[in-house]
């Protein structure tokens, strides 16, 4: 997706200065609306949360803490618009890869998902990501909450696609 009266330049790539997020409370309108007939929704984000997002120089624990704000907020928002009858994923987000060039020399599945190497944006914090998202979802499925947002952990599968990951310590 492209900003709002954004036209690709496919010359400069992605731009780190595009706002193109949509606030959950206006997507989950959306997605509630019975004439689209959503009864399934796959959300994840966590890797769209890195420092260079809120302007460089801020610590990944800092990150982390506004990122389990959001996990709230969206709950919250989602369990109010959506429809009794649908039900929502968080997918667990993959740590990606460091360079976007190339793919991994492997030319089947790996035998065991790989490691980062390198500490580009936030990937090799992914993990701490996805465990915020699955203990929130616990405690409040415990408490009764939320129960139409599940957790969805495809990350080790994903990892063990060669072409996941180019620089790893395997």
């Amino acid at each position: 997706m492209l900003p709002q009266g954004v036209t690709y330049d496919e010359s400069i790539g992605s731009r780190q200065d595009w706002s193109y997020n949509l606030d959950i409370s206006k997507v989950s309108d959306w997605l509630a609306d019975p004439r689209h007939n959503i009864k399934t929704i796959i959300i994840n984000t966590g890797t769209h949360y890195n420092s260079g997002q809120f302007g460089g120089g801020i610590q990944l624990d800092v990150i982390q803490e506004l990122y389990r704000t959001a996990i709230e907020y969206v709950s919250e928002t989602l369990a109010k618009k959506l429809r009794d009858d649908q039900i929502v994923f968080f997918r667990a987000s993959t740590a990606g890869h460091f360079d976007d060039h190339g793919l991994c020399s492997a030319t089947s599945p790996l035998s065991e998902p790989g490691k980062i190497k390198y500490f580009h944006y936030n990937w090799h914090g992914q993990e701490v990501f996805n465990v915020l998202w699955k203990d929130f979802l616990d405690r409040a499925h415990i408490q009764r909450r939320y129960l139409n947002i599940r957790y969805l952990d495809v990350s080790r599968p994903s990892m063990m696609r060669p072409d996941a990951v180019t620089n790893l310590i395997l």
